[in-house]
């Protein structure tokens, strides 16, 4: 069997460019479509964050 690393690389910056996509929290009831558990790492324009058994 072999393991592997699930990592999304998503695109941080809107309005070309002026304001990020990148926030702390939610507002109840926001829709989130990729689960934490598969989550390990996230890369965007402005770095990488390594997010495996880090809680909320």
């Amino acid at each position: 069997m072999k393991i592997g690393w699930m990592v999304n690389a998503i695109g941080s910056m809107a309005g070309k460019g002026k304001m990020s996509k990148i926030v702390p929290f939610l507002d109840e009831g926001v829709a989130v479509t990729i689960s934490r558990i598969n989550v390990d790492y996230v890369m965007t324009g402005r770095g990488i964050v390594h997010l495996w058994g880090k809680t909320l």
